[in-house]
């Protein structure tokens, strides 16, 4: 009995929308926002693409800057109060954090360059010849410390090229 009810009442309403004209064509003499201009159906003058291309989203690979199993995050870099608390007022942080990453004894820390590299720094807070080492960073109690970039080489004084895990 609902089936009978429902073919009913999609009778009644294919005829209300008859009614009031739904189905019908404009009028000959109808302004031109009633139909589509024929222009709008040519083909454009540049080649388009027949399909979409499509976008594939992978994930962002983890860069390991430095890694010095022996000693403790804490021995990074020298403490940046200022940058700290502009770190845990989100106004000095990295892009992604620990997209660049050192690894220590106790801890891992996000890198990013002063040079703007992986960092968020819209007050100009860093200096461009400085390498930022974040702890904490997603979290008001943000550690921020720092030192030279490049490092100087032990013996010569010469700058050490930093390569990337695997040396290339």
């Amino acid at each position: 009995m609902s089936g009978r009810r429902t073919v009913v009442a999609a009778l009644v309403a294919a005829g209300l929308l008859a009614a009031t004209g739904a189905f019908t064509a404009p009028a000959a003499g109808a302004d031109g926002l009633s139909r589509t201009h024929s222009e709008h159906f040519d083909r454009p003058e540049f080649p388009v693409p027949s399909h979409l291309p499509v976008f594939q989203a992978l994930p962002v690979l983890p860069k390991v800057y430095s890694r010095d199993p022996k000693k403790e995050w804490r021995s990074a870099g020298q403490f940046e109060p200022d940058l700290s608390d502009a770190c845990a007022r989100r106004e000095f942080r990295q892009l992604m954090p620990l997209r660049y990453r050192a690894v220590f004894k106790n801890g891992v820390l996000g890198v990013a360059f002063g040079y703007g590299l992986n960092l968020f720094d819209p007050k100009k807070l860093a200096k461009p010849d400085r390498l930022y080492y974040f702890h904490d960073a997603n979290s008001s109690g943000c550690t921020v410390m720092s030192n030279r970039y490049p490092p100087q080489g032990p013996a010569t004084g010469t700058t050490a090229a930093a390569t990337p895990r695997g040396g290339r």
